[in-house]
């Protein structure tokens, strides 16, 4: 098949841009190299050169089973309800390498993880997604303000929840990454339905971001978009008593990202 010289300028354009833009990438990003994908589209990847930082971290990388908590009233509504990958992480069926747990939440390693440090925070109790957190009633807003850091279940709003998670992460990324900690260089976000992997609330712990393939920060956990959100963002929302997201919860056909 022929090209039209329409076509052909269009082609020639599109190609130069692809290579400025591969020029400009390498004159920014000295650390990174690029390859060719199969679909001959650049990418950029790391170059594997582990610093004294990372292979502590490598060590502590040990799959375990998790543990239940003795039977209680609350364990039904946590695990046996929960049909999730998650939620047999939960109930000690499948492996993960756990990172932190409270009462609470677990975190543990992404099994696919996008950072150097790329670790899922998840609330025990089965909470779907963004679209189920919901604000916390007036009178309980003083008691999530106080001091206390302890929270029985009857007490544990979803707000409360979420501050929970906030400081297990920052406590992981100050223990993992103490210089991404200082320098704000770590990303906590929630991925929106339908773009989220899993029907159990999950929070990303992605840290530093600079080391991060530019595909992973710019647009996947990018939290300016449709299918990505903050916590920052989602804990604003809730103390205005408004809804984690400002969008209408879609009808689950499928699930887009994996």
């Amino acid at each position: 098949m022929r090209l039209s010289s329409r076509q052909f300028r269009f082609l020639f354009l599109f190609l130069l841009c692809v290579c400025v833009l591969r020029v400009i990438l390498a004159m920014q990003l000295p650390r990174r190299v690029f390859v060719q994908t199969a679909f001959g589209v650049c990418s950029l990847v790391h170059h594997q050169s582990h610093t004294q930082e990372e292979t502590d971290t490598l060590r502590r990388q040990t799959q375990v089973y998790h543990t239940p908590p003795p039977p209680h009233e609350q364990d039904t509504d946590y695990y046996n309800s929960n049909p999730t990958v998650f939620g047999k992480i939960l109930k000690g069926d499948l492996p993960a390498i756990v990172l932190s747990e409270t009462p609470h939440l677990l975190a543990f390693q992404d099994i696919r993880p996008r950072a150097k440090l790329h670790a899922l925070i998840i609330p025990k109790q089965y909470i779907e997604s963004v679209f189920d957190l919901t604000p916390p009633p007036p009178s309980s807003s003083s008691k999530n303000n106080n001091n206390n850091t302890t929270t029985s279940i009857d007490d544990y709003t979803n707000l409360a929840m979420l501050m929970e998670m906030q400081q297990v992460a920052h406590d992981l990324i100050q223990r993992e990454f103490p210089m991404a900690y200082q320098q704000g260089d770590y990303r906590l976000c929630f991925h929106i339905p339908p773009f989220n992997s899993q029907n159990h609330l999950h929070l990303h712990v992605l840290a530093p971001l600079r080391d991060m393939n530019p595909l992973y920060q710019y647009i996947k956990y990018n939290t300016h978009t449709r299918w990505s959100t903050s916590l920052t963002d989602v804990l604003q929302r809730l103390q205005h008593h408004q809804s984690a997201v400002p969008y209408s919860k879609p009808k689950q056909l499928f699930q887009w990202f994996q």
